[in-house]
């Protein structure tokens, strides 16, 4: 993943959890910065045919939001926008 040049790795997984809610309650977010330090992360919703997720990753004094989009033919990508101190930043990210 590259949110406007930081670079690490977005890790979504399954927590096996039954949390009752939408299908994706019990996926589990962590990213790891370039520095290899890992911050957690919740998925706040899936949206629109599975392609649009909303996903927060707790980095230390800012909780920081991520639109993403997966894209429509290539289901390994996504990218999207990112918001921090009140500014628009854009992100990517693809799985391997």
């Amino acid at each position: 993943m590259n949110h406007d040049g930081h670079v690490g790795t977005l890790l979504i997984s399954d927590s096996k959890l039954d949390c009752g809610g939408p299908a994706w309650c019990s996926m589990a977010v962590r990213y790891i910065d370039s520095e290899r330090v890992a911050f957690s992360g919740r998925i706040d919703q899936i949206e629109d045919k599975n392609q649009h997720m909303v996903f927060y990753i707790n980095f230390p004094g800012n909780r920081q939001r991520f639109d993403g989009y997966i894209f429509s033919w290539d289901k390994s990508k996504l990218a999207g926008t990112t918001y921090w101190g009140g500014r628009t930043f854009g992100f990517y990210a693809e799985k391997r």
